[in-house]
């Protein structure tokens, strides 16, 4: 099952064994639980996302997998998104969001230029899109889950 992962989110990565959380992935980067962030000690690893798999590249080699075709060694580990604080989102409002998603849309459709930085802003912003109608335009009017929008506010 290839897992959805947002670069822009914050997740917790656990053990799905036991549910033990191993650390945290804030924008891209690991920090291993118990270790506090300083100049000398920043990060433990950082996310590695490829065609085919998922995982975060440990900073002193290694890595740990989190969604492979065939994990190398050790157990699978699972994402679980958690919210953003407010004072690191962007892109709240969902009518702002809803027009640039689909510019986003356009530029993409018809190959015009502008669009990896609008691609970032709009991964960026705390919305998800809708499980219940997947932004799908013949059933997204009539879905209760999102009430027609498309999207969610993230997890």
């Amino acid at each position: 099952m290839k897992t959805r992962y947002k670069p822009a989110a914050h997740y917790l990565l656990i053990r799905p064994s036991d549910g033990h959380v191993l650390g945290r992935v804030l924008r891209g980067i690991y920090q291993a639980s118990g270790s506090k962030p300083c100049h000398l000690e920043p990060y433990t690893g950082l996310m590695e996302v490829t065609e085919d798999s998922l995982r975060i590249r440990l900073r002193y080699g290694g890595y740990l997998t989190i969604d492979e075709p065939e994990p190398a060694e050790g157990e699978r580990l699972q994402l679980k998104q958690v919210p953003r604080p407010v004072s690191d989102r962007s892109l709240d409002d969902p009518d702002t969001y809803r027009a640039w998603r689909d510019t986003l849309i356009y530029l993409t459709e018809r190959g015009l230029p502008g669009r990896r930085l609008l691609q970032l802003t709009v991964s960026a912003a705390p919305f998800d899109p809708c499980p219940g109608c997947h932004d799908h335009y013949g059933f997204a009017e009539t879905c209760t889950t999102c009430n027609g929008r498309g999207f969610v506010p993230e997890a």
